[in-house]
């Protein structure tokens, strides 16, 4: 049989990596602005779940929720 999530693992890791990279660097430049801390807030929030999600279907070896996951984090370009 197949190991889908370990097919899908790598480039999960690394959209993991990019988006807590982006995550990161939101929450740092929000610090000194007020507005832009209350515009960010809520998608830092989703992003964090989004992350945490990705990380355990890794861990529940679930394939769906690890494609589901991949496609989650992707969505967040790096523009």
């Amino acid at each position: 049989m197949v190991d889908m999530v370990g097919m899908i693992e790598p480039a999960l890791n690394r959209e993991i990596a990019r988006l807590s990279a982006k995550r990161e660097r939101w929450l740092m430049r929000s610090q000194n602005d007020i507005g832009l801390g209350v515009a960010l807030n809520s998608r830092i929030g989703v992003m964090g779940i989004e992350i945490d999600e990705a990380k355990e279907a890794i861990l529940a070896d679930d394939p769906a929720r690890a494609v589901r996951a991949l496609f989650a984090l992707r969505r967040y370009d790096d523009a």
